[in-house]
C-alpha cells in the first residue's frame, strides 16, 4: 500500500510540470492507477485531498483537449486506454465515449470545474484585452449572414483533436486568432454542446 502512495505521489509531482507534454503522460497514467485500484481512488480523494491538487495544477492547461477525456474517464471511472486520442474532441465523442458511464469518483468533478473556470477567466481576460484579436460571430457560427441559405456542413467550426501532439501545436500558437477562437470553441462545446455544430451519428428508423 506504502508502495501506491508513493507511485502516486510521483505522478502527482508529474502534474506539477511545466513541460505539457509530461503534465498530459502523467495524468493519463493518474487516470488509470486510480480507476484500476478504486479504493486507492477512495483515499485519493479523502484525506490526501488528491482531486483537489490535480485541480489546482491540471486547470493552466485547460485548452489541451487531449486532458479533457483523461479527467471525464477519472470521474466516470472509465479505463483511459480504451480512449482513442486519435479521434477529434467533440459532443458526439464524448457521448460514444461515456454514454453508458455513471460517476464513479464524484470528488473528481472539482478538475473539470477548475478547468472549466479557469478557461472562461482566460477567454474573458483576451476579450477584455483591446491588443487581442476577437473572433466575430460568423466565425464562432461557422456560418455567415442568417438570412442566407444553409450552408453546406463542411462550414462547421473544425472540431480539435485529441491527439496530444496536435493539440500542443494549436496551443503554441497563443497569439494568433485562430488559437483564441479555438479555446472560445472549446469551452463552447464543452458548455453548451450544440448538436447541430457536429456530424450526427447515423440514426435507425423504426420498424
Amino acid at each position: 500500500m506504502l508502495e501506491a502512495d508513493n507511485e502516486i505521489q510521483w505522478l502527482l509531482s508529474l502534474i506539477a510540470e511545466d513541460d505539457a507534454e509530461i503534465v498530459v503522460h502523467g495524468c493519463k497514467m493518474l487516470a488509470r492507477v486510480l480507476v484500476l485500484y478504486n479504493t486507492g481512488a477512495a483515499r485519493f480523494g479523502g484525506k490526501a485531498g488528491g482531486f483537489v491538487v490535480m485541480a489546482r495544477r491540471l486547470k493552466r492547461w485547460w485548452d489541451i483537449p487531449t486532458l479533457w477525456p483523461i479527467c471525464f474517464s477519472i470521474l466516470f471511472g472509465f479505463d483511459v486506454a480504451h480512449i482513442s486520442f486519435s479521434s477529434n474532441f467533440d459532443f458526439f465523442s464524448l457521448l460514444e465515449l461515456f454514454a453508458k458511464s455513471k460517476v464513479v469518483h464524484g470528488d473528481a468533478l472539482i478538475i473539470i470545474t477548475s478547468m472549466l473556470q479557469h478557461g472562461l477567466k482566460d477567454v474573458l481576460r483576451s476579450q477584455a484585452d483591446p491588443n487581442s484579436p476577437q473572433p466575430n460571430q460568423q466565425q464562432l457560427d461557422g456560418q455567415g449572414d442568417a438570412t442566407l441559405k444553409p450552408q453546406r456542413p463542411t462550414t462547421r467550426p473544425r472540431s480539435s483533436s485529441m491527439e496530444l501532439s496536435q493539440a500542443l501545436e494549436s496551443r503554441s500558437e497563443s497569439k494568433s486568432q485562430s488559437s483564441k477562437l479555438h479555446g472560445v470553441l472549446l469551452l463552447r462545446m464543452l458548455v453548451t454542446p450544440d448538436a447541430n455544430h457536429y456530424p450526427r451519428p447515423p440514426c435507425r428508423r423504426p420498424r
